[in-house]
């Protein structure tokens, strides 16, 4: 059961004329190849504000995967797709910066709480090197990857719900940067050091190695597929100037799987903004 809400609306954080911040639910992809997607979905909400809006007009530079939430950074033009694109490999007056949330279910937390994931992601080489032979679609190599986090055992808690992916489960919320751009990093990082995976991301193996089309994997534990995975500040900087824009987690549907660490409006509660925006200072 996916969300019935995904197909009807985008949240919009903060447009201008070179960009838009826009706040995915689960259950709606990135790329070009679904027509639920997120390029399809701002046009129609511009529609008649622009009437000239295209998809094509909207290139996502970050992406999510279809179960996860959260914010997305979508380019107006190709310029600013560029500007971005290098500012996550070489210091400008521009800089983006993305920190998530994750709910990790662990019965013992480690003597070690904060540091870095440095681990090689295992992927498709198509993933990455589109220009390859077709042997590359099936084709798995490895490739380095670099993830800050910190877990929050302190803020650890268990929830009482009718379904089983919460039975028995002390859930550790944690804040993770990501260094390095792969496909599935922060989920490929968790289950390498922890050895579990990330709330009701028990497939992420099976999941790893799809080319295309998406079955639908994840969960049999809950009420859809959405993980617990949610893209929450983006910390934007450009010409000297800072701006922190907390993302909550917009649609309804996808609040449950995060519980009480949010509030009645999908904010996130107080401890994890601080701790999102105080990350590694």
């Amino acid at each position: 059961m996916s969300n019935p809400n995904a197909l009807l609306k985008l949240d919009i954080v903060k447009r201008t004329s070179n960009y838009i911040i826009a706040n995915k639910p689960s259950g709606m992809v990135c790329d070009e190849f679904h027509t639920n997607n997120l390029s399809n979905a701002i046009t129609t909400q511009f529609e008649k504000r622009l009437p000239s809006s295209k998809p094509s007009h909207y290139l996502p530079v970050t992406r999510l995967n279809r179960f996860v939430t959260g914010g997305v950074f979508i380019a107006r033009n190709k310029r600013w797709e560029q500007k971005v694109r290098q500012s996550f490999y070489s210091d400008d007056i521009f800089k983006l910066t993305i920190r998530y949330v994750g709910l990790i279910p662990l019965h013992t937390i480690p003597d070690k709480t904060e540091g870095t994931f440095d681990y090689d992601i295992s992927a498709l080489v198509r993933d990455y090197r589109f220009h390859e032979t077709k042997y590359a679609k099936k084709t798995v190599s490895r490739f380095p990857a670099l993830t800050y986090y910190k877990l929050l055992p302190h803020l650890t808690r268990t929830f009482d719900s009718k379904y089983p992916i919460f039975e028995d489960k002390p859930l550790v919320p944690a804040i993770f940067e990501m260094r390095s751009g792969k496909k599935n990093q922060l989920r490929n990082h968790v289950l390498q050091k922890f050895g579990v995976p990330l709330l009701n991301d028990d497939k992420i193996k099976e999941f790893m190695f799809i080319t295309r089309s998406e079955p639908g994997i994840n969960s049999t534990k809950f009420k859809s597929n959405q993980i617990g995975l949610h893209s929450a500040l983006m910390v934007i900087e450009n010409v000297g100037v800072t701006e922190d824009l907390l993302i909550p987690v917009a649609e309804p549907y996808d609040r449950e799987l995060w519980g009480s660490f949010l509030d009645k409006d999908g904010n996130f509660i107080k401890e994890i903004q601080d701790e999102l925006i105080n990350f590694y200072k």
